[in-house]
């Protein structure tokens, strides 16, 4: 009676696990392949160390030439002191901020006249349209 409760054998299960196993073996050939099995590195260079080298005598000292007398050198302009070149620095800054800061009035200036006119402008256009509504 459990034998024909119990599913049915499934079919391949054999080719299947041989399948695994095949899949596994070339996985391990072919990591045994790529990997380096060498442990001993050769050395970027070699250096062989000698006890005796040959020493090279040093070349005779030669005496240096004597000095001759030299022309003075001529004495550089005198630049002006810090303070003027300071000052100056001073004088041109404030002169710059003026200039914007008198740009902007004029600026200003300007729009508002042109605010001013639209204004005008509108306040005269609304007349109109009340003349012509009471006519």
């Amino acid at each position: 009676m459990s034998a024909a409760l119990r599913p049915p054998e499934s079919a391949g299960l054999g080719r299947g696990v041989l399948f695994a196993l095949l899949a596994h073996a070339a996985l391990v050939v072919a990591l045994s392949a790529g990997v380096s099995w060498r442990s001993r590195t050769t050395p970027a260079f070699e250096a062989e160390l000698w006890a005796s080298v040959p020493q090279v005598a040093a070349p005779p000292e030669e005496t240096p030439p004597p000095p001759t007398a030299r022309k003075p050198e001529p004495e550089p302009p005198k630049a002006e002191a810090p303070q003027q070149r300071d000052a100056d620095i001073v004088v041109a800054r404030d002169k710059a901020r003026k200039e914007r800061e008198e740009a902007e009035r004029r600026k200003q200036a300007e729009l508002d006249a042109k605010a001013e006119k639209e204004r005008k402008d509108k306040l005269e256009k609304d007349k109109k349209d009340k003349a012509e509504r009471a006519a």
